[in-house]
């Protein structure tokens, strides 16, 4: 099980990481900066065995954001959002997330979230073996 952490702000990225190893050590937690890497990432990793995360900046990396539409369709996706105006969330739930943080808040909630997917995915492909 692997964890795709896609930002462009590194400060950010390295703090998302460590929140995450806190609550799931065995993690393996990659990170990606660019739009083109994190796909092949995606690809390389195959369905049903990732979880992304994505950090955006701002709404003009949200509107780019949908060039991966179809890639998250199949991926379960954490988002974090740079704000909470109505415009912002619901442009980020049109991708589909299975949560919604906010910079803001700080990441301990979309560590929690990430560790539960990631417990319930290892479930899940034990239960089929």
């Amino acid at each position: 099980m692997q964890v795709i952490v896609y930002g462009s702000e590194e400060i950010s990225v390295l703090s998302l990481v460590e929140a995450i190893h806190s609550l799931a050590p065995a993690a393996k937690v990659e990170t990606c900066a660019g739009f083109s890497r994190c796909e092949a990432m995606l690809v390389e990793a195959g369905t049903g065995e990732v979880v992304m995360v994505v950090l955006v900046v701002d709404r003009e990396e949200l509107a780019r954001m949908f060039s991966l539409r179809e890639r998250f369709m199949e991926t379960p996706l954490v988002l974090v959002l740079p704000d909470d105006s109505g415009e912002t969330v619901r442009m980020g739930h049109r991708l589909r997330p299975r949560f919604v943080g906010f910079f803001s808040r700080g990441f301990s909630d979309v560590a929690a979230v990430v560790a539960r997917l990631l417990a319930r995915t290892c479930q899940v492909s034990h239960a089929g073996s």
